[in-house]
């Protein structure tokens, strides 16, 4: 694989440099993955916290799945039109920015824009680790970067349930959500 230089002929990307640009977009989309399980482990707090019957949280939670069914589409075709990186910053800014939302709510539907939010920026994440594995690495190595993807969405979903809910026991949700939106800056 080569890319155009500065200088206009061609060069082959450094193999580490290809892997930790990949493995940055992986970390945003564990990231994310961490957003789609987190009302799970926080369902009763959530009820608490806006007074809200199960019904209303089962339409909280399920806004984040059909913001991202809806922008898979645009989501790929704004990924291979324009910057990746910009992109995966914009929609890396977009979930963070979504989960201070929450936070920062006292009514459900600002809780049900941040889920929003939180569903659009998501659904960059995938589509861009593929783009840039297959950007910045060997196209024998795809398979296993879609793997590795994968993997990084599993172990992130693994963080997300039983570690969050203790976590959960010994911190406000409110406190959990401003470290999640921490890392999501620092990944921003």
């Amino acid at each position: 694989m080569t890319i155009k230089s500065d200088d206009g002929g061609n060069r082959t990307p450094p193999y580490f440099q290809g892997w930790f640009i990949w493995a940055l977009a992986a970390l945003f989309y564990g990231y994310e993955f961490i957003h789609r399980v987190l009302p799970a482990a926080m369902i009763s707090e959530l009820k608490l916290a806006f007074t809200i019957s199960d019904t209303a949280l089962g339409t909280f939670s399920a806004i984040y799945f059909w913001t991202y069914a809806l922008f898979q589409i645009p989501a790929g075709m704004l990924i291979d039109r324009y910057s990746c990186r910009l992109l995966l910053t914009i929609a890396c800014f977009a979930v963070t920015l979504g989960s201070s939302f929450l936070v920062f709510s006292n009514h459900i539907a600002i809780a049900c824009l941040s889920r929003f939010l939180v569903g659009a920026g998501s659904a960059f994440a995938f589509v861009g680790c593929l783009k840039l594995g297959r950007q910045w690495l060997k196209p024998e190595l795809f398979p296993l970067v879609v793997g590795l993807t994968n993997l990084s969405a599993q172990f992130a979903a693994i963080m997300g349930n039983r570690p969050l809910t203790l976590w959960l026991e010994h911190h406000s949700w409110h406190s959990v959500i401003i470290y999640i939106c921490i890392f999501g800056t620092l990944l921003t």
